[in-house]
C-alpha cells in the first residue's frame, strides 16, 4: 500500500509543472498626448468652465490652462488625454 501511495504521488509531482506568469508591463505612451492629473470645473450658464492641468508622459512638462466648454460632458475628466492648445 506504501508503494502504492508513493507511486501515486510521484506520479503527480512529475506531471505537474510550475506555470510561467508573464506581467505586460509595456504600455503604449502617446506623446502627442497630455494626460489630465487636475482639472476644477464651474458651472457656466448652459456649459461649463474648467481650469485643466495636464503632464506629457514623454516629456514631463506639466501645463496648465483655462477653456469653457458646451457642456459638461466635453469637457476633461482625470486621466484623460487632452491636446493642449500650445
Amino acid at each position: 500500500m506504501n508503494k502504492l501511495i508513493t507511486a501515486v504521488l510521484l506520479i503527480g509531482l512529475i506531471g505537474c509543472k510550475k506555470e510561467e506568469v508573464k506581467q505586460n508591463t509595456t504600455t503604449e505612451i502617446d506623446c502627442q498626448c497630455d494626460r489630465v492629473v487636475k482639472v476644477i470645473k464651474y458651472k457656466q450658464g448652459n456649459g461649463v468652465y474648467c481650469l485643466i492641468w495636464t503632464v506629457n508622459d514623454c516629456t514631463n512638462w506639466s501645463k496648465h490652462t483655462d477653456k469653457s466648454f458646451s457642456s459638461e460632458s466635453l469637457s476633461p475628466d482625470m486621466g484623460d488625454c487632452y491636446k493642449m492648445p500650445y
